[in-house]
């Protein structure tokens, strides 16, 4: 083996002429793969790169595969052979297929819509492996109608005959295999297409004539609500009451007055509505003044937006405030259906977007749920809860991530972070997913400073859940979900040790009212966004 002074470097780059440098140069990972019969002791190696950064390290030569993960979910990959002299891999994110939405595309915020392009290029593959089925189909006829007939022996002695050795198998696909791999592609090319004509009808010329959006704020308790109090901006006629009512529960009553959402038009299938007048940093003390947005769609479909407003960017030192926007966007999300299914296959979805890179790629990240992001996911979490005091929100997010990606014979009794979330609980009484992040942390390891072998007391994690469900709707989606799942596990221990009372009877209640929240959080969004679909629709 070289010594270390004399071993080659790999140099790995990603551009992104369309986007922002990153603070921290911590918005994508990197996983190096050794191939072949290598050193049993050489393994991959992960390490967190920036846009348009780069990230030298030194390796033995031979092969590798390098891959590029990506917030969106997407990942690339380059093969390189390395030798004495130094080699480079060149990542470059490009060619968006949303122009105007690059920033949104590459972390998953807007999805890439199929074209009729895209069906025509399956089309063509299609058609590419039909002829070759046909082309060997024909040569298999020639060669069974050229066959020579079996003849009878004769006594006359013959020479030996030589035996030809059998043909070497290829891997050459069977007619079978390649005709069932027509019909796949014929599916999709039907899907692509059908999805590409429907995204069309719903992206019409005067689409975002329709679009009409508020904002507006709540910082009264939702124990405070009258039976009067309607949601801003909204013709509750042309919805279910049913569903309102119950979104007032969590969402407080409205204080006066709106503002309304200024408009740009971003491509024909999407736009940023953005407000003139955001809400600064708050302490976030109960009942304190949250902000969010209604938005009713082209189809008339309404969606309520939990907007982070107050935002302070952790990527730099100045912690700026970010700017917070809700993109509207052609979307789709029923695919390999029926060609006799009435439905659309595209409609329209709204997103909160943070003008903050690292932060935005870290929930992207998290939401995807990508295990080889998990050293970026934990050093990011970390580093967003340790700066709690700053930004409690993205402090709130780094705990779901530590507490989803650290597991139980991982984590140690003195581990710094589970007192951040402790003291995040207490110094943001206001904050909705601090509670559920306490909840969390106690079901799963105890108290700070416990050995995590003590047994949970109930009526603890109780008093987590309850103060969870007393402080409002949750920032985060992945908030509303494990709220729901440490509700059921209370609710099913009561059952299971026939505990009774109005402790108990409260708790039964509070999780059919976040599983009835539940069925309106649009899944998979970062920030807890309400979609209300009319009476025509529903």
């Amino acid at each position: 083996m070289m010594t270390d002074d004399k071993l080659p470097y790999l140099d790995v780059s990603v551009g992104a002429s369309f986007l922002k440098p990153s603070g921290k140069a911590n918005s994508a990972v990197v996983e190096v793969v050794p191939l072949g019969e290598r050193n049993p002791l050489e393994s991959s190696m992960r390490f967190v790169i920036g846009l348009n950064d780069s990230h030298r390290l030194s390796v033995n030569p031979g092969a590798y595969t390098v891959r590029l993960f990506l917030p969106n979910g997407n990942v690339m990959a380059e093969s390189v052979q390395i030798e004495r002299e130094d080699e480079k891999v060149e990542f470059t994110l490009s060619g968006s297929p949303r122009e105007k939405l690059p920033s949104e595309s590459f972390l998953g915020v807007v999805q890439r819509l199929p074209s009729e392009g895209r069906a025509d290029t399956y089309k063509t593959l299609r058609e590419q492996i039909q002829k070759s089925i046909e082309v060997q189909s024909a040569s298999l006829l020639s060669e069974s109608a050229g066959a020579i007939p079996e003849t009878t022996t004769t006594t006359t002695p013959t020479p030996t005959p030589i035996t030809t050795p059998a043909p070497i198998a290829t891997p050459t696909p069977t007619p079978e295999a390649l005709r069932e791999s027509v019909q796949q592609l014929r599916q999709v090319e039907s899907d692509v297409r059908a999805t590409a004509q429907s995204i069309a009808r719903l992206t019409d010329g005067d689409a975002f004539l329709r679009v009409r959006g508020c904002r507006w704020t709540s910082h009264r308790h939702p124990s405070t609500l009258s039976d009067s109090a309607p949601l801003p901006g909204l013709n509750q006629q042309l919805y279910s009451a049913r569903d309102f009512d119950m979104a007032l529960e969590w969402l407080g009553q409205p204080d006066p007055g709106t503002s309304p959402l200024g408009m740009v038009l971003l491509d024909s299938g999407g736009a940023r509505l953005y407000s003139a007048n955001p809400l600064q940093p708050t302490v976030m003390q109960p009942n304190f003044q949250r902000c969010f947005a209604t938005v009713v769609d082209p189809t008339g479909d309404a969606h309520i937006l939990v907007l982070p407003e107050g935002w302070r960017s952790l990527s730099h030192d100045g912690h700026d405030i970010a700017t917070v926007s809700v993109v509207v966007s052609a979307s789709f999300d029923k695919v390999m259906m029926e060609e006799s299914d009435p439905s659309e296959r595209a409609r329209w979805k709204c997103s909160v977007v943070v003008d903050d890179v690292d932060a935005s790629a870290y929930l992207g990240f998290l939401y995807n749920g990508q295990i080889q992001a998990a050293s970026l996911i934990l050093k990011e979490a970390e580093s967003f809860l340790y700066e709690k005091d700053a930004n409690p929100i993205a402090a709130a997010a780094g705990a779901y991530g530590l507490l989803a990606y650290t597991s139980e014979d991982e984590e140690a009794s003195n581990s710094p972070w589970r007192y951040w979330i402790q003291n995040l609980y207490g110094r943001s009484p206001g904050l909705p997913d601090s509670a559920i992040a306490m909840a969390q942390m106690y079901w799963r390891f105890g108290l700070p400073g416990s050995d995590g072998a003590e047994d949970i007391d109930v009526e603890v994690l109780r008093d987590y859940a309850t103060e969870a469900v007393h402080r409002g709707i949750p920032y985060f989606s992945m908030g509303v979900t494990l709220l729901s799942d440490i509700l059921l596990a209370l609710s099913q221990d009561d059952e299971s040790n026939e505990r009774t009372g109005p402790r108990v009877d409260l708790t039964k209640q509070h999780l059919n009212s976040v599983r009835k929240l539940n069925r309106l959080v649009v899944q998979g969004e970062f920030f807890t966004i309400l979609r209300f679909e009319t009476k025509s629709h529903g």
